[in-house]
């Protein structure tokens, strides 16, 4: 029998969480899954979203399969008493965590911490008095909250919830959770996708994919199937020709696909998900595009979710379906208005258009990107103006193939830039204003970008062997520093600006020193030959 895929990504993988542990019995910090904090000392305080390295390990402890060499063994099962103990060391008075600074009191580490506990707890049958206190007060704590823009978040704290209420049974948190879920299954889109900070982003979708699939594993309530089965046919539409997925078309730019979803899917006999797992998660793990991920990421939620695919596929449909295939091995146009996302298959070219993103577009020729165009920048002052920031004033339709249009202002936004100062004034106020600085700062990075009057028009005509893309450019004044737009958001995301090997392709791009009146460029793709010619001029 061929090792599975998950079983070769996790043990690739392992041991850069196993790194980031501080596994020392005799350190003060011992269980500390900070690194920056424990060894570096780089962080005066441990990130407590990184916990959730214990849920890996009690998975990996108990699953027997070749070359686990973590399988019962005693010295994993200590390091997870330690994790653990310095959970409950680190957890502020309210039942809150922090993740980015101290005294934040955020959600995004009390929700996914919890789960991780909570299902390490479950899975090793523990009896800890003071974990439980713990876990009471970071449920307690959930109850009262409700995160309205990332909706991954709060469907995680409703996963974690559930896990809780099989540890405790308690029914004020069975209570919590049947709340939550009508309020947030309440805010999905009819296309499939949960908002995540005004749009449809696909890494973020595959995590609230993750976290309500296990929750109906955990809970076998049939309310979820109909939006996890909407959440599988939108995702669908987003697995490229070169098995990679996601990208700076959605709404945070993630590039990353969780597997546990699609293995739950798979044991409910849904075809359209083997087609994913068998497209994304197949061949050699150490090729796979998922190896970029950062190690943050991997100890937060990315590699238990890989774990818990593993739990779940001794017990998946294994059924072939010879017949079913994914929208890009099919010929298709698939406008999704709402999210303003597009995807087409025409011959042997696959595309993706972002309207809502300015018309940014990625085109693949067979089984590999030939093409991607991310619009406009320039630079003025200390602010860079952009077309691909997500927006939903952006005026766009697409009737079809030959006739789409996207039309907008440019969006100013200022970079941020760590200094001392700013992290001096940064703690000052943390101890002062708590976690109501979480909204100032997603203000800053995050939220925060200004309107200019320079106007944009793109056309975008695909032909059957000819991608042409005509954009007009509007100044208000002068421009300095006019160039093509390149493959990174300037929106901040912490999961976000993994290497991509797309950003890697070479052809000519724009670049104008300053331009005063007004710009017409227009881009031709040749499919049949892949020339793309570039040309700019006045009108």
């Amino acid at each position: 029998m061929n090792k599975s895929f998950y079983e070769e990504f996790l043990i690739n993988n392992i041991p850069r969480v196993l790194t980031q542990l501080d596994r020392d019995p005799d350190s003060p910090t011992f269980g500390s899954c900070d690194r920056n904090y424990w060894h570096l000392k780089i962080r005066d305080f441990s990130s407590a979203i990184l916990q959730q390295i214990s849920l890996v390990l009690a998975i990996i402890s108990k699953k027997q399969f070749k070359e686990n060499i973590y399988y019962n063994n005693p010295e994993i099962i200590n390091l997870i008493h330690g994790i653990l103990n310095f959970w409950r060391k680190i957890q502020l008075r309210d039942g809150s965590f922090n993740e980015y600074y101290p005294n934040e009191h955020a959600f995004p580490p009390t929700a996914f911490s919890l789960f991780a506990v909570s299902e390490t707890y479950r899975r090793l049958n523990l009896q800890d008095e003071s974990i439980m206190k713990a876990m009471d007060r970071a449920a307690v704590c959930l109850s009262e909250n409700f995160e309205l823009k990332a909706c991954n978040q709060e469907i995680a704290s409703i996963a974690a919830l559930y896990s809780y209420y099989l540890n405790s049974d308690r029914n004020w948190v069975l209570k919590s959770v049947k709340t939550k879920l009508v309020q947030v299954l309440g805010l999905q889109s009819k296309e499939g996708w949960f908002p995540e900070y005004g749009g449809a982003d696909l890494g973020y979708l595959s995590v609230s994919f993750d976290f309500l699939a296990e929750y109906f594993y955990l809970s076998r309530d049939d309310t979820v199937i109909k939006p996890l089965e909407k959440i599988l046919k939108f995702i669908s539409h987003f697995c490229h020709p070169d098995r990679t997925f996601g990208g700076e078309y959605g709404s945070r730019n993630t590039i990353y696909l969780m597997p546990n979803g699609i293995e739950t899917m798979i044991s409910l006999e849904y075809p359209l998900a083997s087609a994913v797992k068998n497209f994304i998660f197949n061949g050699e793990a150490h090729k796979n595009f998922l190896n970029s991920i950062d190690d943050r990421y991997f100890s937060h939620y990315i590699l238990h979710s890989f774990a818990r695919a593993l739990e779940k596929e001794a017990f998946s449909y294994v059924k072939s379906h010879p017949g079913q295939s994914l929208p890009c091995e099919l010929e298709h146009f698939k406008f999704f208005s709402a999210s303003g996302l597009l995807t087409f298959k025409k011959k042997n070219i696959y595309g993706i258009i972002s309207l809502k993103k300015g018309g940014l577009l990625k085109i693949f020729k067979n089984d590999n990107e030939i093409f991607s165009d991310y619009g406009y920048r320039y630079c003025q002052n200390k602010f860079i103006s952009v077309t691909n920031w997500h927006d939903n004033e952006y005026k766009f339709q697409a009737a079809d193939l030959k006739n789409i249009h996207v039309e907008g202002f440019f969006k100013c936004v200022k970079m941020q830039v760590p200094s001392t100062l700013k992290h001096m004034v940064l703690r000052i106020l943390s101890v002062i204003f708590g976690k109501i600085m979480i909204n100032f700062l997603k203000k800053q990075m995050i939220f925060k970008n200004r309107q200019t009057k320079t106007k944009f028009v793109r056309n975008i005509s695909i032909n059957d062997s000819e991608i042409l893309i005509e954009d007009k450019i509007f100044p208000a004044g002068l421009l300095k520093n006019f160039h093509s737009a390149p493959p990174y958001s300037l929106r901040h995301v912490a999961s976000g600006n993994f290497f991509y090997p797309s950003e890697l392709i070479m052809y000519e791009k724009i670049s104008v020193k300053q331009i005063k009146s007004p710009l017409k460029v227009t881009k031709k793709i040749d499919t049949e030959i892949g020339k793309i010619t570039i040309t700019d001029e006045k009108l």
